[in-house]
C-alpha cells in the first residue's frame, strides 16, 4: 500500500523525532541558565554551600587551613531579593567575577538597599576564554588574586558569582578546591561539571582547557601555589617544619620564587 506523503501519519514520521529533539534541546538550555535569566527568589539561582562537602583535604601547614562551615556561597547574579538573603545568611563580601559595567550596578543596588554587603571585583571574560594580557597570554595574576580571596579569613563569609555561577564561578572555585583546599584536580573538575551541566561545558571547554593547563604545568602549577602562599600565607606549622627545640641550620635558606615562562602581571581591565 503506498503512503500518501500529505497524510497526518507521513508527516508525524517525518518532523516528530527533529521537534522532540529541538524541544529538549531547548529544555536543556532553559534549565542551565543558558537561555534563563536569573528569576527573582529568596535565594540566587543555583545556590550552593561551598562548605557543605567535605572542604580542606590539606595536611598541616599546606592550602588554606581549616574554616568554619558556612564561610563561602557560590552561585548566580543575585538580585535585590537576592541580595537581601545574601545579608540575612551574614554574608560580608560578595567576589563579583562579572565585568565592571555589570559590578558597578551591583554595587548601587547595594548601596540603595543599604546593605552592608562589600563587593570584591574581579572582572572575567563574560565570553568562552579565560583573560589574557595584551600579548596574549594568560592572566595568571589576576587567576590567582580571585583564588586568594578565599583564603583571607576576613572575607568570610563570602558569596562568589557570575552570571550564571557556573563557569567563571566554576573556574574560581575548582581552581580554589585544589590550592585552598588540596583537592585532587579530578575531584575539583568533577563538582564543577557537576554543577554547571553539559550544555555549559559545551560552551566554555577553553575555561577546563585552561584549568587542566594549570594543573599539568608542573611549573605554573607551583607558581599558583607559591603566590597564593605569598599573598596570604599559611601561619599553621607543617609538618615538616623543624621543632623549637632543634637547631635551624645557618645554611638553610628558602628558594627564590621564579616566575615560569608565560606567567605575567593582572591584566588591564
Amino acid at each position: 500500500m503506498q503512503v500518501n506523503e500529505n497524510s497526518p501519519r507521513s508527516w508525524l514520521s517525518i518532523w516528530a523525532p527533529p521537534i522532540a529533539l529541538l524541544a529538549l534541546a531547548i529544555f536543556g538550555l532553559y534549565e542551565t541558565g543558558v537561555l534563563a535569566d536569573t528569576p527573582g527568589g529568596e535565594r540566587p539561582t543555583n545556590w550552593h554551600e561551598v562548605d557543605q562537602l567535605p572542604k580542606n583535604l590539606c595536611g598541616p601547614g599546606e592550602g588554606a587551613g581549616a574554616r568554619q562551615n558556612g564561610m563561602i556561597f557560590r552561585g548566580a547574579r543575585p538580585n535585590d531579593e537576592g541580595l537581601m538573603f545574601l545579608q540575612a545568611q551574614g554574608v560580608a563580601h560578595v567576589m563579583d567575577l562579572e565585568m565592571p559595567d555589570v559590578q558597578s550596578q551591583e554595587e548601587d543596588l547595594i548601596k540603595q538597599l543599604g546593605l552592608g554587603i562589600q563587593e570584591l571585583p574581579h572582572p572575567m571574560n563574560n565570553g568562552m576564554g579565560v583573560n589574557k594580557l595584551s600579548d596574549g597570554e594568560y592572566d595568571n595574576e589576576g587567576m590567582i588574586e580571585a583564588v586568594a580571596e578565599l583564603r583571607r579569613p576576613e572575607n568570610f563569609p563570602i558569596y562568589v558569582h557570575c552570571h550564571y555561577g557556573d563557569d567563571r564561578t566554576g573556574l574560581v572555585i575548582a581552581l580554589s578546591r585544589v590550592f585552598n583546599d588540596c583537592w585532587a584536580p579530578k575531584d575539583a573538575e568533577k563538582e564543577w561539571n557537576h554543577i554547571e551541566g553539559w550544555v555549559h561545558h559545551l560552551f566554555q571547554i577553553p575555561k577546563h582547557t585552561y584549568f587542566h593547563k594549570v594543573m599539568k604545568d608542573p611549573a605554573l602549577r607551583q607558581y599558583f601555589k607559591d603566590r597564593l602562599n605569598q599573598l596570604v600565607p599559611n601561619t599553621a606549622p607543617a609538618e615538616s617544619e623543624p621543632k623549637i627545640d632543634e637547631p635551624v641550620s645557618a645554611t638553610a635558606q628558602p628558594a627564590p620564587m621564579q616566575e615560569p615562562g608565560g606567567v605575567r602581571g593582572s591584566s588591564e581591565q
